[in-house]
């Protein structure tokens, strides 16, 4: 089997990193050849792993079906159809030359597998790991209704990451194309936490990319109250993610406004996250609207319970009083009584680590989804011949 993926960034954003993920168990299967499609945006860091893995991969130049939803369509909507156009006929050919059977778009923030499939007769599948207008404020540079038809037209199956993106769609694509596949992530051995009872310092960890609707705010406020109404010193917040759009010297302001400087920690993009997990004792999703939250089961694959936002998919994954604690999103108040509960109870913390580890390491492993995307891709493969 000869696959093409086709991403939507040269970074390691959770989507990528999820792609990698399936990647990497995929190419177990001795029958399989790997092709990537890469764009020129980015850091450079998918580029970088694709060559650690000898993956063959091409760079081309292609942009975003969607833009933010505050800029102008008409420009972007005339560059965006002729620079794509011109790259799916080049990648047409890649395709032809590595005699691809299947090909699968990464994001839906794209439509450059769907051009290509059109264009070559390529079965196609289509990951929506995003809701878009919720999550990363974007919108389609066409009518929705349009895209939503081109969606439908040339995709094989559509593949939804969590019950929340699958309801969004659910009366807007096919339903028998229309599938749902939680995202997968690697496993790890639950390590214990030593020393709970004895410690002077409470960790906190919030990991996402630095930007308004991953919540960040919300954290450093309760934070602040936690300190200042409570009088816990010795908490500290960690912020880890990639700055977007300069949203972290605001953050950096907001800090420094509120005296707390001491208190909060940023970390910037790391690659050393799991370390860094290894001495949180809890973590936070404060997000307006996940679509998944693999930063939230990386949480629990590491034993670290959570507090998240009751929205979107978090709910799905975060099992009140269980694994972590729901809070209503930006409630600052309800926030920083929910950090309370688990600092004042750390027996507490460490039970519903404990659930959270066996409760990813039960639904939500890089392997049970590997295996589901490939026996997905013989679906298809078989259908189309």
């Amino acid at each position: 089997m000869n696959i093409m993926y086709i991403n939507h960034e040269n970074a390691l954003g959770g989507g990528t990193r999820s792609l990698l993920g399936i990647i990497d168990r995929v190419i177990s299967n001795k029958d399989v050849h790997i092709t990537v499609i890469i764009p020129h945006i980015g850091n450079g860091l998918l580029e970088n792993e694709l060559k650690i893995r000898k993956i063959n991969y091409y760079k081309l130049y292609y942009n975003w079906w969607m833009i933010p939803q505050n800029r102008n369509i008409f420009i972007p909507k005339i560059k965006t159809q002729i620079v794509n156009y011109t790259a799916a006929q080049n990648i047409a050919k890649i395709a032809f030359n590595n005699q691809i059977d299947i090909i699968h778009s990464n994001s839906s923030v794209i439509n450059m597998g769907a051009l290509v499939s059109k264009i070559t007769g390529i079965p196609h599948i289509w990951h929506i790991r995003e809701f878009g207008e919720e999550d990363h404020n974007l919108k389609f540079i066409n009518r929705r209704s349009k895209c939503i038809n081109f969606i439908n037209e040339n995709s094989s199956r559509v593949i939804a990451i969590s019950k929340a993106v699958y309801e969004k769609y659910a009366s807007e694509i096919i339903h028998d194309k229309l599938e749902l596949i939680y995202n997968g992530v690697e496993e790890r051995d639950l390590s214990e936490k030593v020393n709970i009872l004895n410690k002077k310092e409470f960790n906190i960890l919030l990991a996402g990319a630095i930007k308004e609707n991953k919540g960040q705010k919300q954290a450093i406020l309760a934070i602040e109250k936690l300190i200042n109404d409570f009088g816990y010193k010795n908490i500290f917040l960690f912020l880890a993610g990639s700055d977007e759009n300069g949203y972290m010297d605001y953050l950096e302001q907001l800090v420094k406004q509120k005296r707390i400087e001491s208190n909060i920690k940023f970390l910037g993009y790391t690659e050393e996250i799991d370390k860094i997990r290894d001495v949180m004792d809890l973590e936070l999703v404060c997000s307006k609207k996940e679509a998944f939250g693999r930063v939230t089961v990386e949480a629990m694959m590491s034993g670290n319970p959570i507090i998240g936002s009751n929205t979107g998919a978090t709910i799905e994954l975060i099992i009140n009083n269980y694994n972590g604690l729901l809070y209503t999103e930006n409630n600052i108040i309800e926030l920083s009584e929910k950090i309370k509960l688990l600092v004042d109870n750390p027996f507490l913390r460490l039970e519903m680590g404990k659930n959270g580890h066996d409760f990813a390491s039960k639904n939500f492993t890089a392997k049970n989804n590997a295996s589901k995307l490939f026996n997905l891709y013989e679906e298809v493969i078989g259908c189309n011949k």
